[in-house]
């Protein structure tokens, strides 16, 4: 079996103990959709390096002013890679952005 064989019977076989089942679409990422289809939890190898690629879409981005979406958009890219520095670890810390309202 390929490495790719090995990670989609694995996928499968969570699924299978989760009593969920995961869809694979044509780029071979598997998705598992929770919280009522508002969370889908993705998974995917990468054969070079040989790691397993696991990631959330959890929403859409509300609307903001558009002289505030670059600085949204840069604020949330900085802390895309929060977890460099760390470890692995993920830090954050909530903190309003401006002409967002949150």
């Amino acid at each position: 079996m390929s490495p790719n064989e090995i990670f989609d019977e694995m996928v499968v076989r969570l699924g299978e103990l989760l009593g969920r089942e995961f869809t694979r679409d044509d780029d071979g990422t598997w998705m598992l959709e929770l919280a009522a289809g508002r969370v889908t939890v993705c998974l995917s190898f990468r054969r070079e390096p040989g790691q397993v690629l696991a990631f959330a879409r959890i929403g859409e981005l509300p609307e903001c002013e558009p002289a505030f979406a670059e600085a949204r958009a840069r604020a949330l890219l900085q802390a895309n890679a929060f977890w460099k520095e760390t470890g692995g670890f993920t830090l954050g810390r909530f903190r309003s952005i401006a002409g967002t309202g949150r």
